[in-house]
């Protein structure tokens, strides 16, 4: 996370002061990852979506914490994870699947 945090503060100085970041989705779902490492395997799916928490955990942290060191900008969380997780996956990627409590704003 710290490169993500150094690479961050770099657009800082350089004058970004309103940055979205989005959290990273449910990568045992996508096909690559469904047909060829987990050959179809739930169980599997389930792991590989589970390794991505930390992460997602780790930059609602980062930007919880730019929101308090740089008080002059913005740093938004976008949680992929739960705008995916609709459980009718005919919706996904249509506009009316973004809901409030899918995205952070502090």
């Amino acid at each position: 996370m710290s490169f993500v945090s150094i690479f961050l503060q770099l657009l800082y100085h350089l004058g970004a002061r309103k940055i979205a970041l989005s959290g990273l989705g449910p990568t045992g779902s996508i096909p690559y990852s469904f047909s060829t490492l987990c050959r179809n395997n739930l169980s599997c799916v389930t792991n590989i979506n589970n390794a991505v928490l930390p992460f997602n955990a780790g930059l609602v942290s980062l930007v919880d914490q730019l929101n308090r060191e740089l008080n002059d900008a913005r740093f938004i969380y976008l949680n992929s994870t739960g705008i995916l997780s609709s459980g009718d996956p005919s919706v996904l990627g249509k506009s009316s699947n973004l809901l409030v409590e899918d995205v952070t704003i502090y």
